[in-house]
């Protein structure tokens, strides 16, 4: 089971794709992350924009590539992948472990979100307390997904790719994200977001998934 959200967590969110030879090294990092550090909370975005060169990422969505563009324009930088974004704005290369460490050291902790996530009827329910004027979002996050990747740029390699978004939708107080077809309930969690007018995240949660 995933760890209780606590005070003073960073987001962490890494834009991704399968079709990037740099990309697969900072998925590991990401996984190490989760697994080693309980104030950061991660996400993996995998992009659309590298599946015209050779190998489409199941994961991928043009959803993902539209929120990476708007932290870039936000912050006046590029945009590329694999590309980590801190607590909602300013990016660092994925892979490189030292700048990633640093960028985590010197992010602001976010407050915790309580609430809870439940299955009901197909869908998963989720009840939290999102700050006042700030917008809220739930995504529904998915691990150890293994592929075989047959063409492009990680032709041949078998991945492993951990905290996948598979829905992200706004959260008021309440939000329903129905499960689909193909997701593995024992591998899903939801992540609550709550960003200020400027887009910087000013609190965030992870919350288990009862059953």
């Amino acid at each position: 089971m995933a760890p209780a959200p606590v005070d003073g967590a960073v987001v962490v969110e890494l834009f991704t794709s399968q079709g990037c030879s740099s990309c697969p090294p900072a998925d590991r990092l990401l996984t190490e992350l989760t697994r080693d550090r309980r104030d950061v909370i991660a996400l993996a975005f995998h992009v659309d924009y590298w599946n015209r060169l050779g190998w489409a990422d199941p994961w991928s969505r043009p959803a993902w590539s539209a929120r990476q563009e708007a932290y870039a324009r936000g912050d006046g930088d590029r945009v590329y992948t694999p590309a980590l974004v801190i607590n909602g704005g300013g990016a660092v290369v994925g892979s490189r472990r030292a700048a990633v460490a640093a960028a985590i050291a010197q992010a602001p902790r976010l407050p915790a979100i309580a609430g809870t996530a439940r299955v009901v009827d197909g869908a998963v329910e989720v009840a939290a307390a999102v700050p006042a004027g700030a917008r809220g979002a739930v995504a529904i996050v998915e691990d150890a997904l293994v592929t075989r990747v047959a063409a492009g740029e990680n032709e041949g390699e078998t991945l492993r790719n951990d905290r996948v978004v598979r829905a992200l939708v706004p959260l008021t107080d309440r939000a329903a994200v129905p499960l689909e077809p193909g997701w593995r309930a024992a591998g899903l969690e939801a992540v609550v977001l709550a960003a200020g007018p400027d887009g910087r995240l000013v609190a965030a949660g992870r919350l288990p998934i009862a059953r």
